[in-house]
């Protein structure tokens, strides 16, 4: 007789956009204009797309489209009886071709910005799965042993792992998770378009900034 305790778990919620059906988009030219910090290619709209439109999505499908997820979260979070009075700090979009990707990151601000208490990717056109992972973090290598990874506690060992996602499905997760967009010629064909964001509660504002005070 035993028990698993699963000691300080991580969340990674997954959704279903009620109005996936409603958003279709064009493709785009394969292009790159990451930011200078980011390492990998992609056609990327980060960290926000301009609220007067944009070559992929125009002002008016933008405002609803934030609205929709906005519901299909708020829907989720009640359920889950987390608060609700949740906003966008960055939306933007990421459109990526064959050997596009993106390098391991997470979400946490500069100093003396927001703070977000979650980060999300709503995919849109032929899914590909984020992959969360260990960037740093040694610890469980070291106490690892051999057939770890065969055992009831092998999630406990993961480097990697990935929730299966396809068209229409939302994740969310802690902005401190280390993720990453794998790259390759397995979609040379087909865009991949993703929109990723940010979210903080709306209703207080002294746990969603991030003073630069308090991280010297």
């Amino acid at each position: 007789m035993f028990e698993i305790y699963h000691v300080f778990p991580t969340p990674v919620l997954k959704i279903k956009f009620h109005k996936h059906d409603q958003y279709v988009f064009k493709n785009l030219e394969k292009i790159n204009n990451k930011p200078e910090r980011w390492n990998c290619s992609v056609r990327t709209s980060f960290p926000n797309i301009p609220e007067q439109g944009d070559e992929l999505i125009d002002e008016s499908t933008l405002k609803y489209l934030k609205e929709d997820l906005l519901s299909s979260i708020q829907i989720t979070f009640k359920n889950l009886k987390i608060s609700t009075d949740v906003k966008f700090l960055e939306f933007w979009y990421n459109a990526y071709w064959d050997n596009q990707g993106q390098e391991p990151h997470d979400h946490i601000p500069e100093l003396g910005d927001w703070m977000p208490m979650w980060s999300g990717v709503y995919y849109n056109k032929n899914a590909s799965p984020t992959i969360f992972n260990r960037e740093g973090s040694y610890t469980h290598k070291i106490f690892s042993f051999a057939g770890c990874l065969d055992s009831e506690i092998k999630e406990c060992y993961y480097t990697n792992w990935w929730p299966e996602v396809e068209d229409g499905d939302i994740i969310l997760f802690p902005p401190y998770l280390s993720h990453y967009v794998n790259t390759g010629d397995d979609y040379k064909d087909k865009m991949r378009l993703t929109f990723s964001f940010n979210l903080a509660i709306d209703n207080d504002s002294s746990i969603n900034y991030r003073p630069a005070s308090r991280w010297t």
